[in-house]
Formats: C-alpha cells, structure tokens, sequence
C-alpha cells in the first residue's frame, strides 16, 4: 500500500494460515494506531523512490 497498491492478493497465504486475511487487517491496524494514521487511503503511495 505504501508504494501505492490499493488492493493486495493473500488468497494463496490463506491455503497455508486460514487467519492469514485477518492477520493482514489487524497488521495495517496496528500499522494506522502506532503511526497515528486515521484514514487507510493516506497510505497508498506515501511512500516513494527517487
């Protein structure tokens, strides 16, 4: 997300962990509270190479 994907493919992941969705979304909403992000599109593209 933060190189600017708005849609990120785990299906695979969940062949191997069935929580593997559930893990992404508590990550990203770990990521948001310790980076005092409140609106998860603020993350697509903020970050980018030069």
């Amino acid at each position: 997300m933060l190189a600017g994907a708005r849609c990120v493919s785990i299906g695979c992941g969940n062949f191997i962990d069935p929580e593997t969705s559930l893990k992404v979304v508590q990550g990203i909403e770990e990521y948001m509270k310790n980076n005092k992000v409140e609106d998860v599109n603020d993350l697509v593209g903020a970050v980018t190479m030069n």
